[in-house]
Parts: structure tokens; C-alpha cells; sequence
């Protein structure tokens, strides 16, 4: 049975919710959602999140661009603890990596077309 229609028919969230197999709360989220919609409410904007490396994300650009992308995070983690970073080790990776790819899609060196001339190779 659908969510709204439970909630229609048996006037409670409790109720639907076990008519349906869910809990009260996803019927109300459901039903408040649907109630929105139908009176023309946009949905609220998302915030931004804040990442907690952040604060380093401008050193491991720096490095990233002075190690021509080369420069592991292995490397690069005890400089930004220095900086003051304290996330985890893999969170810094996952920048880390972002960075270098950041960095190559726009550092691209590329490679010449072969120009073949008669005779040149046998």
C-alpha cells in the first residue's frame, strides 16, 4: 500500500507506518514531503558542508603545483598536521588525490600525432 494513501485512510503516522512496514517518522517525512509538493513550497536549500581539511586545501594545492603533481599524500600529511590539520589519514588522501587530478586535467602535456613519411622505416 502506498505511504500516503495508508496515512489518508488510517489518520495516523503509526498507524500507516505499520500498515506499510516503516516507522512513523519516515511516514511523517514522507507525508510532509507530499503535502509540500501538492501546496507549492520549494524545498529548503541544501547547506554547504564544511570539510575538515579545509583549512589545508590551499598548502596541498601549492605542493601538488610545486611537485608538478608528483608528491604523494604520504609525503605531504605531516606538513598539513603541522599546518593544523587533524582529520583522518584517509580523508587527507581522498584531497590529496583530488588536487593531483585537478592539477592533471589542466597540466595536460599531451602527445604529437606521428607524422609517417615514405621510406622513413622498413
Amino acid at each position: 500500500m502506498d505511504v500516503i494513501s495508508a496515512y489518508h485512510q488510517l489518520g495516523s503516522y503509526r498507524a500507516a507506518a505499520d500498515e506499510c512496514g516503516t516507522t512513523h517518522r519516515t511516514v511523517k517525512k514522507i507525508v510532509d514531503k507530499f503535502e509540500a509538493d501538492q501546496a507549492g513550497v520549494p524545498p529548503p536549500p541544501r547547506a554547504e558542508r564544511a570539510h575538515n581539511y579545509d583549512s589545508v586545501a590551499d598548502l596541498v594545492a601549492e605542493r601538488v603545483d610545486k611537485s608538478h603533481g608528483r608528491i604523494s599524500a604520504k609525503r605531504l600529511l605531516p606538513k598539513a598536521r603541522a599546518a593544523g590539520y587533524t582529520g583522518s589519514d584517509r580523508n587527507f588522501r581522498r584531497l590529496v588525490a583530488e588536487a593531483k587530478a585537478l592539477w592533471r586535467s589542466t597540466n595536460h602535456r599531451g602527445r604529437r600525432p606521428a607524422v609517417w613519411e615514405p621510406g622513413e622505416y622498413l
